[in-house]
């Protein structure tokens, strides 16, 4: 990841700096900055906004491929600020802050209460950006092995305002994972026959970020697990899983917990009390094929991801 601030559309550098300097000398400010930061971010990602006109439809997604370049810098940012607070200052309080953040870039997957005219394309920037960072944040704490931390995200529902029901209301973090027609649509327009190309975006956009993919793949599995746990109507794609080996291991934090001690640990994150649960989840879920993940006819193999046949086999 370059170490450069970023420049251009937000003025975040100064601000990126001192938060991640604070965070790492666990100067006690840091929350503080940090929050300062991540307000900086969330006011500037009203200066990504899309709009295409007329003929400018018909390529719109050009437009949205663009966004989400142009937002690489800041999402460096916050990468390396993820990982900085998953390393020095794991605590609750942190993590609240960075879920208010999160939560406060939900109103960018909708329509703003000045726009009367709009697509639904309109915002399918935000919900790249925003699915990626999300990942990204687990990913991080999954890294360091702050998994209390990263369940904290998981298990605190978001306040997400609609303006066009009666009731607003708190979601899962599947409220995250939208579909974007915009790249379904460019899939089509210019033949590429790709199976997903959020999925390689993803992998993409991964190389020089400083978090390995298969931490991201691992997250992404996590949270596809998490989803299926809750079977709400709200649910959890996990398009890295698309570069999934068909033939490979568990990951990491799952083949770790071939001890009880460690399961004991990563429990809180699947959200399970006891491996006999999670084995037993596990085994449902293998069990119907319908609610496992796959592009045309293959998927990947996840009851070897999960480590499943191996969860607290010994001490």
């Amino acid at each position: 990841m370059s170490k450069g601030g970023a420049t251009g559309k937000i003025a975040s550098s100064v601000a990126h700096r001192r938060a991640v300097e604070a965070v790492r000398n666990g100067a006690t400010n840091a929350i503080a900055l940090v929050g300062e930061y991540l307000e900086t971010i969330t006011i500037g990602l009203e200066n990504f906004r899309l709009k295409a006109e007329g003929s400018a439809r018909d390529t719109f997604d050009e437009l949205v491929v663009e966004s989400i370049a142009d937002f690489t810098p800041y999402r460096n940012e916050l990468i390396d600020l993820f990982m900085a607070v998953a390393q020095h200052i794991p605590s609750e309080a942190m993590a609240e802050v960075i879920h208010r953040f999160f939560e406060r870039c939900l109103p960018y997957y909708n329509v703003p209460e000045s726009i009367s005219s709009y697509s639904e394309w309109d915002f399918d920037n935000y919900r790249f950006i925003v699915h990626e960072l999300f990942i990204y944040c687990i990913a991080a704490f999954i890294r360091f092995e702050r998994f209390e931390a990263a369940a904290y995200f998981v298990n605190t529902e978001y306040y997400r305002y609609n303006r066009f029901r009666e009731e607003s209301a708190m979601h899962s973090f599947s409220i995250f994972d939208e579909n974007l027609s915009s790249l379904e649509f460019r899939n089509k327009r210019l033949e590429l026959r790709r199976y997903s190309l959020r999925a390689d975006m993803l992998k993409d956009r991964n190389q020089g970020t400083g978090v390995a993919f298969h931490h991201l793949m691992a997250a992404d599995f996590v949270l596809f697990l998490r989803s299926r746990k809750q079977e709400g109507w709200q649910t959890w794609w996990p398009e890295t899983l698309l570069y999934a080996e068909r033939s490979g291991g568990p990951f990491e934090m799952f083949a770790r917990a071939k001890s009880a001690k460690y399961f004991e640990r990563i429990k809180v994150l699947l959200g399970f009390e006891n491996a006999e649960e999670f084995k037993a989840f596990m085994l449902d879920l293998l069990a119907n094929r319908d609610r496992l993940p796959k592009w045309g006819f293959h998927g990947p193999n996840v009851g070897g991801l999960s480590g499943v046949a191996n969860i607290a086999a010994v001490p």
